[in-house]
């Protein structure tokens, strides 16, 4: 981070935020794969662990990614992903939906 500050570098994204204890998390996004800059944790000078993350995104603990799975490629996933609750919501909601529907096929 202090070097982003003493060295600017042309063309750098130099937005960093320091999330907050009691406030809501921005949204996470596939960029934070790159750098993770943007998102710091609350008090200490460093980015969001990769488990951070996934408890912003509303993960149950006992997801993990296997080994052989880049840490940017996890990064990439959770930023490109959905929020769990919000997926689970849609999930049941579309599910209740398609249940309803008749089986017929209708041609046209």
């Amino acid at each position: 981070m202090q070097d982003v500050i003493q060295n600017p570098r042309p063309n750098q994204f130099r937005g960093m935020r320091r999330l907050d204890w009691d406030g809501s998390a921005p949204t996470l996004t596939a960029h934070i794969a790159k750098d993770g800059r943007e998102f710091l944790h609350p008090e200490l000078d460093r980015r969001l662990t990769v488990r951070e993350c996934l408890r912003i995104m509303s993960v149950p603990d006992d997801y993990i990614f296997p080994d052989h799975i880049p840490i940017s490629h996890q990064y990439r996933a959770i930023g490109n992903g959905v929020e769990y609750n919000m997926g689970k919501a849609l999930a049941s909601s579309l599910l209740s939906q398609l249940n309803q529907v008749p089986t017929q096929i209708c041609l046209f």
